[in-house]
């Protein structure tokens, strides 16, 4: 969304609501998904003799996997981000339903912060949770439309307002800068008997709520989100040429930075009378609203002569050339270097067997199960082996089920690598592993896999051939799969 961020509360249900529609094999009845379905089914199914054997169930499974853990990084990092109470409020600059609803749920909240002190309830609980929000059909409009799926977004305004209030703390809400500021006309359009457009003014009745919106485009519109903060330095970086962007983008910015920001800097000084370096903070973002003001009047004006001098179809020839790939230098070069790929792809070659693939399907822990190398710590040896070892004495023979020490030495015998006394003694547990991770890495980079580059610090987990190792499967899957998300 760039810096639209009055838009990202709202969005957050949105992409929780299309990612309820994927999930438990609802991605299935999606014609976005009907080639790999297709795919799918021309699959065998594995043997249950060997449990490697990448089939049909393999497949199945990673798409479980694949949304459990999509779900687990959304909520991880985007849900508590947009839905916190110092970014709850941005509600107000966004859908017209969604707005007046959460105006509505201020306005109880603050009421009942008020019954709360008058009857000394100072320890009163979830002041807002008893308030029930108007439930409407609402269509979320252009900004979030579904161009892929060729369809507008529809929501239940009341499940989207108690999804994105059910961890709100109102205290900490009505206590913001930015509520309290504008809590009177907050309070009015809450109050209102109907919905208040605060980017429409023939809907604000009697009171005047330019304050308000114009705080939304000041203090709400212009908050950066992480990403696009990332896109403005790839931006500033494409204006050289040397980075090989496209001359279209590079033309465009160089005609913005001609005709609006470099004039507007030396305005901006002259209006504020002082001599500054850079004009910074609240300044800039006022004045140079007041200047695009005046530029887009001039520039509707410059347009309209030139509408008159040259004719229109003059002007539309000058637009279309300004901004279509078509006529561009760098889009007839592209042409003519895809016609000479596509004249190489449909070259004979002779095809050696180095160059043709491998055949082997590399199946992640997750997928298959296994022991991961991170697992295997000292803490989770029993207490005599930690002891032993963090005092060096002598190693005695353990066969302690989970314990990752005793594990690691029958691992260790089982594959046949041998340790003398003194490195049983001297060596840790990481140094162990690590000739686990060598001995994995001689028996699989065999075969065909043989033909592929190994870096030994990509092996991250291995199939064990000891008991005891085995025995620390489902205690290493159950902590692997908590820490990311996944309940298969």
């Amino acid at each position: 969304f760039g810096q639209t961020s009055r838009l990202c509360v709202e969005r957050c249900y949105i992409m929780h609501v299309l990612l309820k529609e994927l999930e438990g094999g609802g991605w299935k009845n999606r014609h976005e998904f009907q080639l790999y379905k297709d795919a799918i089914e021309k699959i065998g199914k594995e043997s249950s003799e060997n449990s490697s054997e990448v089939g049909k169930g393999f497949f199945e499974k990673a798409s479980e996997v694949f949304f459990q853990r999509f779900r687990f990084v959304f909520e991880k990092h985007v849900v508590p981000c947009w839905t916190s109470d110092t970014i709850l409020h941005y509600l107000l600059g966004g859908n017209v339903t969604l707005a007046n609803e959460f105006a509505r749920w201020l306005v109880d909240c603050k009421e009942m912060q008020g019954h709360a002190a008058d009857s000394d309830e100072s320890d009163n609980e979830d002041e807002g949770s008893d308030f029930i929000f108007e439930r409407y059909h609402i269509n979320m409009g252009a900004d979030h439309f579904c161009h892929q799926a060729h369809k507008h977004v529809m929501i239940y305004s009341d499940d989207c307002m108690e999804y994105l209030t059910a961890e709100a703390d109102p205290n900490i809400i009505l206590g913001g800068r930015f509520v309290t500021k504008h809590w009177d006309l907050i309070e009015k359009m809450g109050e209102s008997p109907t919905d208040i457009n605060l980017l429409d003014d023939s809907t604000w009745g009697g009171t005047n709520f330019s304050t308000l919106r114009d705080a939304i485009w000041n203090e709400i519109a212009i908050h950066a989100s992480h990403q696009q903060r990332c896109e403005n330095f790839v931006q500033m970086a494409a204006l050289v040429s040397k980075t090989n962007v496209g001359e279209v983008r590079r033309t465009n910015r160089a005609i913005i930075l001609s005709s609006i920001i470099r004039p507007f800097h030396q305005w901006a000084k002259d209006v504020l009378g002082k001599e500054l370096k850079h004009i910074k903070g609240s300044d800039r973002v006022r004045l140079l609203i007041k200047y695009l003001d005046r530029f887009s009047k001039k520039a509707n004006i410059a347009r309209a002569r030139a509408t008159q001098r040259v004719g229109a179809q003059t002007i539309d020839n000058v637009m279309k050339r300004l901004t279509s790939k078509d006529e561009k230098t760098s889009a007839v070069g592209k042409k003519r270097k895809l016609a000479k790929v596509v004249e190489g792809l449909n070259k004979k070659r002779k095809t050696t067997a180095a160059a043709e693939p491998t055949g082997v399907v590399d199946q992640t822990v997750f997928m298959r199960g296994g022991i991961m190398f991170k697992y295997l710590t000292l803490k989770r040896s029993c207490k005599a082996c930690y002891d032993t070892w963090r005092k060096r004495k002598r190693y005695k023979e353990c066969n302690a089920t989970g314990c990752c020490l005793a594990a690691v030495h029958q691992e260790l015998d089982k594959r046949g690598i041998k340790l003398t006394a003194e490195q049983h003694r001297k060596l840790n547990i990481r140094q162990k592993r690590e000739k686990i991770r060598e001995h994995e890495a001689k028996e699989t980079h065999i075969g065909d896999r043989a033909k592929e580059g190994l870096d030994i610090k990509t092996i991250r987990y291995f199939q064990p051939k000891s008991q005891l190792m085995k025995d620390l499967v489902p205690l290493c899957m159950e902590e692997l799969n908590k820490e990311k998300g996944i309940t298969l």
